[in-house]
């Protein structure tokens, strides 16, 4: 290799835990180990922040080749992200607000349901 690198070692143990959690981040910043652990934590969370974005509210694809109609597209998927943002802070309770908007889709709108009878019950 023509480049120095450092490994930056995080090492957290949670409460009510035996063994330790380790965060090894390999980089060439030439800061502290606390600024390069928060700078690449910052970096992750706005990195899937994105993957959301691209996953739960299509952002990433524009089907059109009209401008006007791409524009109304991401127009209504920013209106579905504001709208999920409302609703998880105003609506949901603490412990689902973390959970992602496919989480959100699966527990809340996909709702489970169990066949007690059928259409196709033959008497023989």
């Amino acid at each position: 290799m023509d480049k120095e690198r450092r490994v930056v070692v995080k090492i957290e143990k949670p409460e009510g835990q035996m063994c330790y959690n380790y965060t090894f981040v390999v980089t060439n910043m030439i800061s502290t180990p606390k600024s390069v652990i928060m700078f690449y934590a910052s970096r992750g969370t706005r990195e899937n922040s994105i993957k959301e974005w691209k996953n739960g509210f299509a952002f990433d694809s524009m089907s059109s080749s009209n401008f006007i109609a791409n524009t109304n597209k991401l127009q209504l998927a920013m209106l579905a992200y504001n709208f999920n943002n409302w609703f998880i802070r105003l609506v949901l309770s603490k412990s689902i607000i973390s959970n992602r908007i496919d989480t959100i889709r699966l527990k809340l709108i996909k709702i489970a349901a169990k066949i007690v009878t059928g259409g196709r019950i033959f008497n023989i």
